[in-house]
């Protein structure tokens, strides 16, 4: 019984500690993205935001930003758990011409 107990407790904290994490990161991604201006640079977008879950380019599947003149490059977020994504889109110049957040 013991060990049925500390099994079902070690998911249960294992669970809790992922979603926690998704919680946080959601969180901490939406407060540097609200900081993000058009033509900010890359390296003041990592600065806030941190290091991107993806970067995708013109051209692949999951490029976002297809309809803004100029994007060339974007960067993505995404919590591990919660249904959501932030995207910013950058020029050849490495600045921002693009930014979104999406629930999905």
């Amino acid at each position: 019984m013991k060990k049925l107990f500390a099994a079902v407790l070690a998911v249960a904290l294992g669970l809790a500690g992922c979603v926690g994490w998704s919680v946080y990161r959601s969180y901490s991604a939406h407060m540097g993205f609200k900081q993000i201006r058009l033509g900010a640079t890359e390296a003041q977008v990592r600065e806030l935001m941190g290091k991107p879950s993806a970067v995708v380019r013109l051209g692949e599947a999951h490029f976002w930003s297809s309809y803004v003149e100029g994007s060339v490059k974007e960067y993505h977020w995404e919590p591990n758990v919660l249904p959501e994504i932030w995207v910013v889109g950058f020029d050849a110049n490495g600045k921002v011409v693009y930014r979104n957040h999406n629930l999905m």
